[in-house]
């Protein structure tokens, strides 16, 4: 069998990774494991590595996404401008009518009824409903990759129009709101 060496910074990358994804396909064995680069606790937008391996556990493929230095591209976004990890200015209540806004969707803050607390945990999970919005909004950090260099610190936003009855996904930066 062919012997596949991955460079040293893909394995010191996997140590601080999350795995979001573990499955064998049944008929044929084939397992797929799904790491996602995480800065802090919060995910990196897109920040993923996949490997397949076959059943006797040959690499069938391999492919990544992930970034040389999350840490020190989240330091350097935010030296650029964004707000600290600590202290960013826009909630998640403000990004969702930021996001909404952006589809055309008009709404005030106080129209959104928060459904439940936060979910605990640095990605700050919040869901809201409102009358503009079909279904429940949701909103959680991430960091969205600006280059290989520098991440900024977002809102994921996830929401469906009742008029145009289509879903969005857009990402609201934490620090000045705007939809990127």
């Amino acid at each position: 069998p062919v012997v596949y060496r991955l460079r040293n910074e893909y394995w010191e990358a996997l140590d601080t990774a999350r795995i979001t994804r573990d499955y064998v396909t049944p008929h044929n064995g084939l397992r797929t494991v799904v790491w996602e680069q995480q800065v802090e606790g919060v995910a990196v937008f897109e920040g993923v590595l996949i490997s397949h391996t076959a059943r006797q556990g040959e690499l069938v493929s391999i492919c990544s996404q992930f970034l040389p230095d999350p840490d020190r591209a989240a330091a350097r976004g935010m030296s650029a401008g964004s707000a600290s990890r600590a202290a960013f200015g826009v909630s998640a209540r403000r990004a969702v009518v930021l996001a909404a806004r952006n589809v055309g969707q008009e709404l005030a803050e106080n129209q959104l009824d928060a459904r439940g607390q936060a979910a605990a945990g640095a990605e700050q999970r919040h869901r809201f409903t409102a009358p503009g919005l079909k279904g429940e909004a949701e909103a959680k950090l991430t960091w969205l990759p600006m280059d290989r260099q520098s991440l900024r610190l977002c809102w994921d936003v996830v929401l469906m129009s009742r008029n145009r009855g289509e879903m969005f996904r857009e990402l609201v930066d934490a620090s000045t709101g705007e939809v990127l």
